[in-house]
């Protein structure tokens, strides 16, 4: 089991290197498009000046310069996406490597808030709370993940369900890229998706996106 953990902590920090480099490069690129914005600008304003202070060329050309920064604030803010993704990549790895080298406890969302204090075995066996289960186990990205995995904790389930959960966990085990891409997708989308709209569209009126 050591040997295992060991291995998957050198592939989760050789994962979180390729973020971490990404994210730096994100870092530099990001500062290069705003000093390419700032001299557009204010090459922007020069021509302007030019153009219709002393009418030495025609202030259409000026489209050019709108053009041209138009253009970079659409890479900048492809950057900034990418970027974006970098942080939680490398994010991702650094809390998956705490998990393997026993450094998680106070590093996670516990689930404190699903805590009950009249439940039968939940405060002894630890369930929720700081270093609790919940906050080892759980890699949810959205309050609905959350929520979810608070009550499997919290109520007894059947052999069938129990069965068809470890099969789901087996299938995804070996499977990294996929966990990174679910991860990271639902990390971009936590604040986003709300479990009431997503229950209301789920029970609302069929609806047909193509005719006959």
């Amino acid at each position: 089991m050591q040997g295992g953990n060991e291995g998957a902590r050198r592939e989760y920090e050789r994962r979180r290197a390729e973020w971490s480099a990404a994210e730096s490069q994100c870092a530099a690129q990001d500062d290069q498009l705003s000093q390419w914005r700032a001299w557009l600008l204010g090459g922007g304003f020069l021509a302007g000046w030019a153009a219709f202070g002393f009418q030495w060329f025609s202030p259409w050309w000026l489209g050019i310069v709108v053009a041209g920064f138009v253009a970079l604030a659409i890479r900048q803010e492809r950057n900034s996406r990418a970027w974006d993704r970098a942080k939680r990549g490398a994010r991702f790895y650094g809390w998956l490597i705490k998990r393997v080298t026993g450094e998680w406890p106070g590093h996670g969302r516990n689930g404190a808030e699903f805590a009950d204090a009249e439940h039968l075995f939940s405060g002894d066996l630890d369930l929720f709370g700081a270093g609790s289960l919940f906050e080892r186990i759980s890699v949810a990205r959205t309050s609905m993940g959350e929520r979810k995995l608070g009550q499997w904790l919290l109520e007894p389930a059947a052999v069938d369900a129990v069965r068809a959960r470890q099969e789901a966990v087996e299938e995804l085990a070996p499977r990294l890229a996929v966990r990174e891409a679910m991860a990271l997708a639902g990390e971009e989308a936590r604040g986003e998706w709300k479990a009431d709209r997503l229950r209301q569209w789920g029970a609302g009126p069929r609806v047909g996106f193509f005719a006959g």
